[in-house]
């Protein structure tokens, strides 16, 4: 905007210029006509131009003409017609520059107003205007930029809410003193495994609920355990999602000593790309159903590690009963952690907003 006032100043300094130049120029003078010979008496100057006018009608007064006359009868007439130049007048030259002015005075109002800044200024000065109207036509001021600003704005409620949420949970989880039960929690469900947490390469564990702003969405509620430098608490994901979805969606336990990569694709419902993000690295996993007393299901207890069998050899997977699970459950239901889990879970309560039909 301000480059285009720039060139009209400019153009508006050379258009004075160009008008003072001409102006004070010297115009291209005729040459006086020579003295009219005549073969008898002078007429007078005015017998003369009457005479003239009579014959040829109205010329411009700035061509020079000669002409002989006898009595007042015109034996010869010549016209010589005055240099084009001298009808660019000073009253001429800012004519032009007055249109010109006017036409680039419409044309930056025309960019000024329809390029967003004319209501951004009236939004200054606590006005609004959304469009105008011009007989039939409506022209509407930033469109564009009310749907970037909606979308923005539904982004923005959609992360405050997230935030509100972790928020709660968090709030919940110091009260009820979940991350240190947690603790006790992973060596119960490890111990009952036939192990221990610190005899595991690369183990890791969390505990996943419900998640209360989307429905059919899973919620990661602490960091993973014992250590966890990318702080993952918060992140979600979809109940059909991996193994965690599977467990939660058959509200069964799941305990392998290794999932090959086309398993997790066609069996658990991940793609390529969630693989290589979130289990490339991981062979041996272990999720298991946390319910309270009356049997309701709280969240899963995810737990996985590097070297296939670590957590359970092919021989534990195998031998493995469906009652030998039901009581390693009872055993995390009768846990201090679940109960707190159960707390946890009870204080926080969202829209649980659905994305898709049901």
């Amino acid at each position: 905007m301000m480059g285009l006032l720039k060139l009209s100043g400019v153009i508006m300094c050379a258009l004075t210029l160009i008008s003072f130049g001409v102006c004070s120029s010297e115009p291209n003078t005729p040459p006086k006509p020579a003295a009219a010979p005549t073969t008898a008496s002078q007429p007078s100057a005015d017998d003369v131009t009457q005479a003239g006018l009579k014959h040829i009608g109205s010329v411009n007064p700035k061509d020079a003409i000669e002409l002989t006359a006898d009595n007042g009868s015109i034996k010869s007439l010549k016209i010589t017609p005055a240099p084009l130049r001298d009808d660019w007048t000073p009253a001429t030259i800012g004519d032009i520059s007055y249109h010109i002015f006017v036409a680039l005075t419409l044309f930056l109002a025309i960019i000024y107003i329809f390029t967003g800044r004319f209501t951004r200024d009236l939004q200054r000065l606590g006005l609004k205007m959304e469009s105008a109207k011009f007989g039939v036509a409506e022209f509407k001021f930033n469109a564009g930029e009310e749907q970037r600003a909606a979308k923005l704005t539904a982004e923005a409620a959609f992360a405050q809410y997230r935030a509100d949420e972790k928020k709660a949970f968090g709030d919940a989880i110091e009260k009820h003193e979940l991350v240190e039960k947690f603790k006790l929690l992973v060596d119960k469900a490890v111990e009952s495994l036939g192990k221990k947490p610190s005899d595991i390469d690369g183990f890791r564990a969390t505990i996943h609920v419900l998640d209360q702003l989307f429905a059919d969405t899973l919620f990661q509620l602490l960091s993973y355990y014992p250590e966890d430098v990318t702080q993952s608490a918060g992140r979600t994901h979809s109940v059909r999602f991996g193994i965690v979805g599977k467990c939660w969606r058959e509200q069964k336990s799941i305990v392998r000593a290794e999932i090959p990569t086309t398993e997790l694709v066609s069996f658990f419902g991940m793609t390529a790309e969630q693989i290589s993000l979130h289990g490339s690295k991981r062979s041996s996993y272990a999720c298991l159903v946390l319910r309270n007393r009356a049997g309701q299901q709280l969240g899963c207890l995810y737990m996985d590690a590097t070297a296939p069998g670590s957590i359970v050899s092919r021989a534990q997977e195998q031998s493995l009963t469906p009652a030998q699970i039901e009581t390693i459950e009872k055993t995390l239901t009768a846990h201090d952690a679940t109960t707190a889990l159960s707390k946890v879970v009870a204080a926080v309560q969202g829209p649980q907003i659905r994305i898709h039909d049901a």
